[in-house]
């Protein structure tokens, strides 16, 4: 069997057993900031996410394909949501003149959840949004002046309009099909005013409020971007690395199916293919890249395959003046590219399977898509030579992860204290949750190696 196999990152030739590796080194210096780019498409005065406006749609579905990714990421929100969300009185305990919470029932609250029935899911989605994106809108129900209810809804679905020359955000909007190319004039996309908490929010509405309006109030995260926040683990959707976690599993497994072995890895920078076929390159689709590719990889299996051509030297052209052409392109900004860069690298593959070839980057893909989300390796499933410590690095992985989210918890909860403070209700009533306390160390007798409640 000749034909390579090929994916965007690797190809496999069987017949002269080499691997070839597509490498990046140009991503780090043209990746785009996910801000809208409104010169991109006329979208009038929708604000886009992204410049096709499909950024959350498009990043949602890679986080699907990716196991590491979408699981470590559910598992994070559910030790974020720990046991739940509670509500409680603060009061002042007189023996240490310090706050403490306790529990109380408040009447008005026990109405609002007799008419809210899915308010803990809601709390699970706005985590989860807040965690992807920094960004959930939560859609306020009134009645007789008074909020009675609340709808979280999905962040991808929602978009600010442009700000208005005042440096206000005056109107959000709700469409599930923005990936479809929806517009705002659209009759499933709908319009709603915006409570966006910079000051004094709450009087603001009481003066503004309009019955039978609708009213999006919005929970966002500190950031520097005016419309949609960037997170920190958005960073490997532009290193690299989740199209290599994704890619790993695929290309293994068609190459086993071919019972293949790797003699040699081939290198490949991808600025060659552009120094090769100079601006073409940049306007060809994905199937004639990879043609060309196909080509290439011929050329070279032609040159060096059988006994025949054993011996031969194969020569690959270098661009010594590719830094000063990168720099030009992405506008002045600065790489860290020497001036001579080797386009080809051989490396020589002692006789093992491929899933040896490509063990090491597999593993590097996992633990930097667990450390782009701020987790540690430790603390879920198994990265080698990283959970030497047993379970207790589990616990105290976990349990530090539950002591530093508590920015989001705040934040989930950001609209419910709105809420309690424009109906009037109960100041001292407190949004919080109970946090578990994982005790499995060595030095804990077995009988309290238990979950304990942080009250």
């Amino acid at each position: 069997m000749n034909t390579p196999i090929i994916t965007e990152n690797y190809a496999y030739v069987h017949n002269t057993h080499t691997l070839f590796q597509f490498e990046s080194a140009t991503k780090i210096v043209t990746a785009s900031n996910p801000e809208f780019i409104q010169e991109a498409k006329s979208f009038g005065e929708l604000a886009p996410w992204g410049d096709s406006n499909t950024f959350p749609q498009d990043a949602l579905e890679m986080m699907k394909k990716n196991n590491t990714l979408s699981w470590t990421s559910r598992q994070i929100v559910n030790s974020i949501y720990a046991s739940g969300l509670r509500v409680k009185k603060k009061v002042l305990d007189p023996l240490t003149n310090a706050f403490i919470l306790q529990d109380f029932e408040f009447p008005e609250w026990n109405a609002f959840l007799l008419r809210n029935t899915k308010l803990h899911s809601y709390q699970m989605q706005k985590l989860r949004d807040l965690r992807t994106f920094l960004l959930s809108p939560t859609q306020f129900l009134f009645e007789n002046g008074k909020i009675v209810g609340l709808k979280t809804h999905q962040t991808q679905r929602f978009r600010y309009n442009l700000q208005n020359e005042s440096g206000v955000k005056e109107y959000g909007y709700l469409n599930a099909q923005w990936e479809k190319g929806k517009k705002i004039e659209d009759e499933t996309t709908l319009t709603f005013s915006l409570i966006e908490p910079d000051f004094d929010a709450i009087n603001n509405l009481k003066l503004l409020y309009k019955e039978g309006e609708k009213y999006l109030y919005i929970i966002k995260g500190a950031c520097e971007e005016e419309y949609y926040p960037s997170t920190e683990w958005q960073t490997i959707l532009e290193s690299g690395w989740l199209e290599i976690s994704n890619n790993e599993p695929r290309f293994i497994m068609a190459v086993i199916q071919n019972q293949a072995i790797v003699n040699y890895i081939i290198k490949i920078k991808d600025w060659y293919w552009r120094a090769k076929y100079g601006k073409d390159w940049d306007s060809w689709k994905a199937d004639k890249r990879k043609q060309k590719r196909e080509e290439t990889i011929k050329e070279f299996s032609d040159m060096v395959g059988g006994s025949l051509n054993a011996g031969k030297t194969m020569i690959a052209d270098v661009i010594t003046q590719l830094n000063l052409d990168l720099q030009s392109e992405v506008k002045g900004k600065t790489s860290n590219f020497k001036d001579f860069q080797e386009a080809w690298e051989l490396v020589t593959q002692p006789q093992n399977t491929i899933t040896g070839s490509l063990k090491e980057p597999a593993d590097t893909a996992r633990k930097e898509i667990m450390l782009a989300q701020g987790l540690d390796v430790s603390s879920f499933g198994s990265v080698p030579d990283q959970n030497t410590q047993g379970g207790s690095g589990k616990s105290q992985s976990m349990n530090i992860l539950m002591i530093t989210s508590e920015y989001l918890r705040q934040l989930s909860v950001e609209d419910l204290n709105f809420i309690r403070d424009f109906n009037g209700w109960d100041s001292s009533m407190t949004f919080t949750y109970e946090l578990p306390v994982m005790q499995t160390l060595a030095n804990v007798p077995p009988a309290q190696r238990d979950l304990q409640i942080k009250k």
